[in-house]
């Protein structure tokens, strides 16, 4: 995520939700357990997940992905491979009009959305996703290739 960690810590507090002791108690759990901050406070449930996550979207200034709501169909996600959604922390969820809407953890990646305008051949709508939302979609790609085996299996 292309957040510096002063930045986040100065959203976290403003939320009111977390008082500066709950944020570097976050801290250091999160270096003793090689877990990141948000992950850190979303688990020991100071903050809900999806308010940390409309929190980020609007420091990104980018609209929110609610990838769980969303209904994805498995050709247009496998229109980026898995492993390049995964290693960049994106899925592209809809294709509309002739642009792509690409849920990203970090929307301010640059280089990526330019690279995947020109892999898709059309401009690219970007979305902030929670890396929860984001570990989900990803749970597609496998979901889709078990069903497409299971039907080769049934005929």
């Amino acid at each position: 995520m292309h957040i510096l960690p002063e930045n986040l810590k100065g959203l976290i507090l403003k939320s009111r939700l977390v008082n500066e002791e709950q944020f570097k108690s976050a801290e250091e759990e999160a270096k003793r357990s090689e877990q990141s901050v948000i992950d850190v406070i979303i688990g020991s449930g100071l903050i809900p997940e999806n308010y940390v996550s409309e929190l980020l979207a609007d420091y990104f200034g980018a609209t929110l992905a609610n990838l769980k709501r969303q209904k994805m169909e498995h050709k247009i996600l496998q229109m980026i491979p898995e492993i390049y959604a995964k290693s960049n922390r994106l899925a592209l969820f809809d294709v509309a009009e002739g642009r792509a809407k690409v849920a990203m953890e970090d929307p301010w990646d640059i280089p990526t959305v330019k690279y995947l305008e020109q892999f898709l051949g059309m401009p690219v709508d970007v979305y902030y996703a929670a890396s929860a939302d984001l570990r989900n979609a990803y749970k597609l790609y496998k979901r889709d290739i078990a069903l497409e085996f299971n039907k080769i299996i049934e005929e």
